[in-house]
């Protein structure tokens, strides 16, 4: 009887001590969630809120098992889907269903934090299903897709994740350092935190080198004027939060044929809201035809992208 009972005693701890798995879905269409505008956000079955930001189109369509995002003639030119959990878990599983039209492209990508964790590509009319089984801890899941062409349909975001039974350690402060590998920049280009390391202290004293894991913002997000520009970088692990401040140089593109603006570029400028209605050169690669040549008009309309899709 006392092997029987001390072995019973060994269960009840180690049942105690498990890691219980929750899985949140975030639907999208008429009959769940609606994409109706570039920015806004919405709650997924564990209550978890999620932002939505589409950059590149207005045009928004429901159906009952899908939001359209994008069109023919007003494809986004990318779509980020982020939710940040309440506290650090362990992921296990994620995925992603995304659908198209016709010749509809797009690359997709998993990350947990910075952490990238699944890719996969839109295949034209077919209806597409980016899977991850690899495990990663984090605090914030998304789910972006870029490069667009044509419309998109968003079915639905699934992750799966534990959490220890037994008290987690928490986060007393944050500590950034290092200095930022790249200090020259260009209009249009985003900061690179790349050189930059975080630190975390814990309630035992503990510390760890976290950068991985953190979660990453800057302001400016992307440069649109050129001179000395001091970027703040903004690190956040466990619900605590650090700041550094990055002095860079920021360089005007000589808008030449031989020096033109990336599509990429062009678009950071227009966003920030530069008046590019005096022509300049933007090189990229012919991605559609949109107006067929005019022999009436002698003129052609097209969309080009950076990388052709």
């Amino acid at each position: 009887m006392r092997k029987i009972f001390t072995l019973l005693i060994v269960a009840i701890l180690a049942t105690a001590t498990s890691w219980a798995a929750t899985t949140g879905t975030i639907t999208f269409g008429t009959k769940n969630v609606k994409i109706t505008k570039a920015s806004m956000t919405a709650a997924d079955d564990q209550g978890n809120s999620w932002k939505i930001t589409t950059v590149g189109t207005t045009s928004f369509t429901q159906q009952p098992t899908y939001s359209q995002v994008g069109s023919d003639s007003k494809p986004a030119t990318s779509i980020t889907f982020t939710t940040t959990l309440p506290k650090e878990v362990k992921v296990t599983s994620m995925s992603a269903k995304f659908g198209g039209f016709g010749s509809t492209a797009g690359n997709i990508k998993l990350l947990v934090g910075d952490t990238e964790i699944g890719t996969g590509k839109l295949n034209a009319k077919n209806d597409v299903i980016v899977t991850s089984n690899t495990e990663a801890s984090g605090t914030q899941l998304s789910v972006t897709v870029k490069n667009i062409a044509k419309g998109v349909k968003c079915y639905n975001i699934s992750y799966t994740y534990t959490e220890s039974s037994e008290p987690q350690k928490k986060v007393t402060s944050l500590a950034i350092t290092g200095e930022p590998t790249n200090k020259e920049y260009y209009v249009g280009d985003a900061f690179s935190k790349d050189g930059l390391k975080v630190n975390a202290t814990y309630d035992d004293d503990t510390q760890e080198d976290v950068t991985a894991k953190a979660t990453w913002t800057h302001s400016p997000a992307t440069f649109t004027e050129a001179g000395a520009v001091s970027v703040t970088a903004t690190a956040t692990f466990g619900g605590v939060s650090a700041e550094t401040t990055c002095p860079v140089t920021v360089k005007t593109i000589a808008n030449t044929k031989e020096t033109a603006y990336t599509v990429e570029q062009a678009i950071a400028l227009i966003d920030a809201g530069k008046d590019l209605a005096t022509p300049v050169y933007v090189k990229g690669i012919v991605s559609e035809i949109t107006t067929p040549y005019s022999t009436q008009y002698n003129n052609i309309s097209f969309n080009v992208s950076d990388d052709g899709t």
